[in-house]
């Protein structure tokens, strides 16, 4: 009786850092050195060393909607962006400059990008620059409410996302969680991004605990979105709740410096708030946010501050019943995480994570700047049978092929690929015990 229901399946789309650059093909395009990407011969689809140009992302898009089509039901439930929607250097369309933070977080530490950053801030067009991430969200807002009309869109913030990188700037941060009479005009950079979310922005539907499809962010979401940039979407009349974080407030590159450096933003007080209420009521909740509270795979530098690692994981702990995964992007790259187990003790060695039973899930990007090929994933999860808990039982991987055939196709299923597990995935589903078996499957 503890067998998944797959009477109960339902699928959801995972994309992730697509770094829509409208300036693609243009002198103004994000580049590496060698890549083509500022010619006016440049492939409309895209190209490594870019960011992803309209027809990448739309194609993206329509690819995602075809291989959903023919699985029932025949539209994803919710759409997950795990933030990064907006191309790299925006400030250099403002002022001529490297403003790019390599493949996890800015390339320079020092004093002396602390200063670009400061620099870039302060400078006159700080609010032009603020206003294209505005145009290019709203962009993005239209054409997946457009490829996606009955699902529901759940978006996070990324480091790309605000402007100058990692640099947003939180207002009434004295003031207590629920307190403040901020407005979308007096919030700064979130409320520039909360004005673009809200392009298609519905309030609750009447009779019922989930949000209207393609309400992005609606007025309901003000008192912790403009606050710090994060809010919560109740599924399946409400028995599954979506936590998008701002995981920037947390990143050792975010600036300026909070005036609440306990807890930036109030974000985990209302962290333990939702989670506890879900307790409450005996549902589950799903975490969203785009860095990942772990060691880089590149430079492996954590990539947040120590205290918010352990203030995170005593959260996540503290509910390990409720939570049934946690998703960011950021890499670029498609990964999976296993803490150790209760024997070693975490807060010792940060580079370690805490065992924990939901699962830690990187997604990959949309971009292919970094050499990689676009590839995104459409989730299957369902209940156990019997009760309300939610299980991620599945994935598919879809990917461009972009120095070959130049065509999306299925990379790989997750059960197919480690067919070592597959039991313990018919079983269990995506569990920490399933990754961790994959992984002493592998030693």
């Amino acid at each position: 009786d503890s067998k998944i229901d797959d009477g109960q399946d339902h699928y959801f789309l995972w994309l992730s850092d697509l770094h829509y650059d409208p300036q693609y093909a243009t002198p103004e395009a994000y580049k590496y050195p060698s890549a083509s990407c500022t010619s006016n011969y440049a492939s409309p689809i895209g190209d490594h060393g870019c960011d992803s140009p309209k027809e990448l992302v739309r194609a993206a898009f329509e690819h995602a909607v075809n291989v959903t089509a023919a699985r029932t039901p025949s539209s994803p439930t919710f759409v997950v962006v795990s933030g990064d929607s907006i191309r790299h250097g925006i400030d250099m369309l403002f002022e001529p400059g490297d403003f790019h933070e390599g493949a996890e977080g800015r390339a320079d530490n020092s004093s002396m990008a602390d200063s670009a950053e400061e620099h870039a801030a302060s400078a006159a067009y700080h609010s032009a620059a603020m206003g294209a991430v505005g145009e290019i969200l709203r962009e993005l807002v239209s054409m997946l409410a457009t490829a996606f009309p009955e699902s529901e869109i759940i978006m996070s913030i990324g480091n790309n996302d605000v402007v100058p990188d990692y640099y947003l700037q939180l207002q009434d941060e004295d003031t207590p969680l629920g307190s403040s009479n901020l407005t979308s005009d007096s919030a700064g950079m979130l409320g520039v991004i909360y004005k673009a979310l809200s392009n298609n922005g519905q309030t609750q539907q009447p009779n019922t605990n989930e949000t209207s499809k393609n309400a992005i962010i609606t007025s309901d979401d003000e008192w912790t979105f403009l606050r710090g940039g994060y809010y919560s979407r109740n599924l399946h009349e409400g028995t599954l709740t979506v936590l998008s974080l701002n995981t920037v407030l947390y990143s050792g590159n975010f600036e300026p410096g909070p005036i609440n450096e306990a807890d930036p933003g109030w974000q985990f007080e209302w962290m333990r708030k939702i989670l506890s209420y879900c307790r409450e009521k005996g549902t589950q909740a799903v975490i969203v946010g785009h860095i990942p509270p772990a060691v880089g795979s590149y430079r492996h530098t954590q990539l947040w501050k120590d205290r918010y690692i352990r203030t995170y994981y005593e959260i996540v702990k503290e509910f390990d019943n409720v939570i049934t995964a946690q998703m960011f992007g950021h890499l670029h790259s498609d990964e999976f995480r296993v803490g150790l187990q209760e024997k070693y003790i975490y807060t010792t060695n940060l580079t370690m994570l805490p065992f924990t039973n939901s699962p830690i899930l990187l997604g990959p990007s949309i971009t292919p700047l970094h050499g990689n090929d676009p590839s995104f994933r459409i989730v299957k999860y369902g209940r156990r049978v019997g009760s309300n808990e939610f299980r991620f039982l599945d994935y598919d991987s879809y990917r461009f092929s972009m120095s070959t055939d130049s065509k999306w196709s299925k990379f790989y299923t997750f059960s197919e690929t480690y067919s070592d597990a597959s039991e313990v995935i018919s079983k269990d589903g995506l569990t920490s015990e399933t990754f961790l078996k994959i992984v002493e499957s592998m030693e």
